[in-house]
């Protein structure tokens, strides 16, 4: 069983509306309870993810709804930064996405998430969102 009251207590510890993370992604159709999951499975420290995500003001929501709009599989794009050993100490503030059908996202406002998207993406997202203290993912 994945601890995820534990990943919520340390979300809560760093300022992050957790409520409003979840109720985005879930308005977005999207499986937070996967996302934790693909993350314990990969060893992934969500803590270090979401403070990373802070330190580089992305913006969560923005990039999940974009994602969405080109009908993007955020399960697979956490995958593949996973395959490509991709960090997200090295955004900038935009993110080429060349190895993903050449698309390329634009990441604005003041948080991301902060998508549970993660060292692979936002996972949690990419827990991968929107608020100014939100997990800004997966």
């Amino acid at each position: 069983m994945v601890q995820v009251q534990a990943i919520i207590l340390k979300i809560q510890l760093l300022s992050i509306n957790i409520e409003v993370i979840i109720l985005k992604l879930q308005a977005l159709s999207i499986n937070v309870e996967a996302i934790i999951l693909k993350f314990q499975a990969q060893s992934i420290n969500v803590e270090a993810i979401i403070l990373k995500i802070q330190a580089q003001s992305i913006n969560v929501e923005a990039i999940i709804l974009k994602f969405q709009a080109q009908s993007i599989n955020v399960e697979a794009f956490i995958l593949k930064f996973q395959a490509q050993s991709w960090k997200f100490i090295g955004f900038n503030s935009k993110l080429n996405l060349a190895a993903m059908n050449n698309l390329e996202f634009v990441l604005h406002g003041s948080y991301f998430y902060q998508r549970l998207f993660a060292h692979p993406i936002l996972y949690l997202k990419f827990i991968i969102n929107e608020h100014p203290n939100v997990f800004h993912f997966f």
